[in-house]
């Protein structure tokens, strides 16, 4: 599902993430990681490339260099970055599939499509996810309690209903369940939304108490056929690597 982003700047239709042979998608209830070793790397290749926006990295440990707050990551063969701006950061395949979002100081999209936060939903991870969890027309995991790169927060797999039939403006007449979007320096650059045949996971992360300093965000989405358990296969151990200055 291609969304609005950074990257994309406008909101255009279907991003494929791993469009390979297969299916599947997350069963709520379900949103625990799958246990995955991190990506094993050879010491030498550390900090020895300047990460450049879609070439090749080689396989290493790196950190964001615009991202803040500062992002350390670990990938083996085959990853590009493809963002590295104030408040997004993003990896991917070679191939471009699948994709790693990090976004800083989201909020939940109005369920009624206007491209503003959710009226009466705080920023902190516990109220973004609590709120995703009770949001019509998604079919989605309970909340977990996540730990990630010296950040506490929450874990949440969604999809959309496929009974659900109600579009948005930006939807292109699509049903669609609208999900996340972005505020400053984000505002009118992150927009996300699920639609039928894809599916997500969310990492809400807060930076400081109860999102005191703001949030961090990490989306990956499964869709046009891709096999669900693969794809977390492939991106859960770098997502695993990651570390965020205090």
């Amino acid at each position: 599902m291609k969304k609005r982003s950074i990257s994309a700047m406008v909101a255009t239709s279907l991003l494929c993430l791993g469009c390979t042979a297969g299916g599947g998608v997350p069963t709520p209830g379900a949103a625990t990681p799958t246990e995955a070793p991190a990506p094993t790397v050879d010491s030498s290749a550390e900090q020895t490339f300047k990460p450049v926006r879609g070439v090749l990295l080689p396989p290493g440990n790196y950190a964001s260099e615009e991202f803040r707050p500062t992002l350390t990551y670990t990938v083996p063969e085959g990853w590009v970055v493809f963002d590295d701006v104030p408040g997004q950061f993003e990896l991917a395949l070679e191939n471009q599939d699948p994709y790693i979002y990090v976004w800083r100081d989201v909020r939940v999209i109005a369920s009624d499509c206007t491209e503003e936060p959710q009226p009466g939903v705080g920023a902190s991870a516990a109220d973004i996810a609590g709120a995703l969890a009770t949001r019509d027309g998604l079919m989605k995991s309970e909340p977990e309690p996540v730990a990630m790169g010296g950040l506490d927060g929450y874990v949440i797999d969604a999809r959309m209903d496929p009974d659900w039939t109600e579009a948005c403006p930006f939807s292109d007449g699509e049903p669609t369940v609208p999900t996340i979007i972005g505020t400053e320096p984000l505002t009118g650059f992150v927009l996300w939304w699920t639609l039928a045949g894809s599916s997500q996971r969310y990492y809400f992360l807060d930076l400081g108490a109860d999102a005191a300093d703001g949030n961090i965000a990490i989306s990956v989405e499964v869709c046009c056929g891709a096999d669900w358990d693969e794809v977390m296969a492939t991106v859960e151990p770098v997502i695993d690597s990651f570390a965020f200055a205090p």
